[in-house]
C-alpha cells in the first residue's frame, strides 16, 4: 500500500487519487488530528460555494483590494516565520497547506458579493420607463362661413384623441367685443346646442381655444357654429351666429 502523508490532502480533496492511496490517506488520518481538522475546515468552505450561482463580476477594484488583504496577511506571516526558530517537518508541511484557506475564503467571499451585486441591481429599475402616448387623429377640418355683414374667417379642427374629442377654433378679422362679451363656439345636433368652448380676441382680432368634447361618440353633430354671447357662462345661445358650417 502507497505510504501517504499530510501532503496529499489536497489530492484527496478534490478526489485526484486512486483507491488505494485514498485508503491510505483515510488511515493516515485516523492518527492525524491535523489533518482532520483541516479537511473538515475546507469542506466547509467549499459546500458554500454552490449557492453564490449566476455569479456576477464584482465592481472594478474590489477583487483588487481583497487579494492585496489576502496576499499582505501572508506576507507578513512570512516574515514572522523567518525571525522565529526553523520550524519541524510537521509544522513545514502544515505551513505548505495553510496558503489554500485564506484563498477559498477570498473565492467564497468574490461569489458571495458577486451575487448579493448581481441581486440589488436586479431589483434596481436600470432604465426609465417608456410612456407610451396615444396618436392623435384629424377626423375633420372645416373653414366656417361668415353670416351676413361679417368680415371674420374661422376655421375648425376635429381631433380624435381616444376617449375624447379635441375640437380646436382658430379665427381672424374678429370684432372686437364690449364689456363681459365673449365669442362662444357651438356643435348642434338636429337643432341642439351643446357648448363648445369660449374665448375673446387680442387688439388684432385674432382668437382661438381648443375644446375636449366628452361623449362625442355617442352624438352626431351637424353643425357648428359661433356667436358673440353677453357673458361666458351661456348655457343656450342667445347671440346672433356670426359663423358657421355644416359637418
Amino acid at each position: 500500500m502507497n505510504q501517504v502523508g499530510c501532503d496529499g490532502l489536497l489530492d484527496y480533496l478534490n478526489e485526484t487519487i486512486d483507491e488505494e492511496t485514498k485508503r491510505a490517506f483515510e488511515q493516515h488520518m485516523e492518527g492525524c488530528e491535523d489533518c482532520r481538522n483541516e479537511l473538515s475546515e475546507l469542506q466547509s468552505l467549499t459546500e458554500i460555494l454552490p449557492f453564490a450561482s449566476e455569479p456576477v463580476p464584482p465592481p472594478s477594484g474590489m477583487k483588487s483590494r481583497i487579494l492585496e488583504n489576502v496576499f499582505a496577511t501572508e506576507q507578513e506571516e512570512k516574515i514572522k516565520q523567518n525571525i522565529e526558530q526553523a520550524p519541524s517537518i510537521k509544522n513545514v508541511t502544515n505551513k505548505k497547506r495553510s496558503w489554500l484557506t485564506p484563498l477559498l475564503a477570498a473565492s467564497l467571499l468574490f461569489s458571495l458579493l458577486g451575487n448579493s451585486y448581481y441581486f440589488l441591481n436586479k431589483n434596481s429599475p436600470s432604465e426609465t420607463p417608456i410612456v407610451q402616448e396615444g396618436t392623435d387623429k384629424v377626423i375633420k377640418v372645416v373653414n366656417l362661413s361668415p353670416s351676413e355683414s361679417i368680415n371674420a374667417n374661422a376655421m375648425a379642427s376635429m381631433i380624435d384623441k381616444g376617449d375624447e374629442m379635441a375640437l380646436v377654433i382658430q379665427a381672424d378679422s374678429l370684432a372686437p367685443l364690449k364689456g363681459t362679451e365673449t365669442y362662444q363656439v357651438w356643435l348642434l345636433e338636429d337643432g341642439k346646442p351643446y357648448r363648445a368652448g369660449t374665448f375673446v380676441p387680442n387688439q388684432d382680432g385674432i382668437g382661438g381655444v381648443s375644446y375636449m368634447v366628452k361623449d362625442a361618440g355617442e352624438h352626431s353633430y351637424d353643425t357648428i357654429a359661433i356667436t358673440i354671447e353677453p357673458t361666458a357662462d351661456s348655457e343656450l345661445p342667445q347671440g346672433e351666429i356670426i359663423l358657421s358650417s355644416g359637418l
